[in-house]
């Protein structure tokens, strides 16, 4: 397995801030850096705002951790993920599988 696991990704963390009108901002900054095994999937229409443009879409494959869920994000190739769907790669929870989407600029 650790010959599989060439590309290093960021897990991001939220971090939340004041803002001018009285609530809070929430910006997200890596937290850990981890090897993953990456793979490239088919992209997916991103039809919000009146646009129609595609969002680019990998799955990470990943040593367990429990702290991660869905909603999370992560930073590959200098582009920001949100993590669609985690799932076990094998059933004695060794490697998750991290299918992450592009987050829209």
């Amino acid at each position: 397995m650790i010959g599989l696991l060439r590309k290093r990704i960021d897990l991001l963390a939220p971090a939340t801030a004041p803002d001018a009108a009285g609530g809070l901002s929430v910006d997200w900054a890596p937290s850990e850096t981890v090897w993953a095994g990456v793979e490239r999937l088919s992209s997916v229409r991103d039809l919000s705002g009146g646009g129609d443009r595609r969002m680019r879409r990998f799955a990470a494959t990943i040593r367990f951790r429990p702290d991660l869920s869905p909603g999370g994000r992560v930073r590959f190739d200098g582009a920001d993920y949100v993590i669609a769907s985690i799932e076990s790669a094998d059933a004695k929870e060794r490697r998750l599988i991290l299918v992450c989407e592009e987050i829209p600029s």
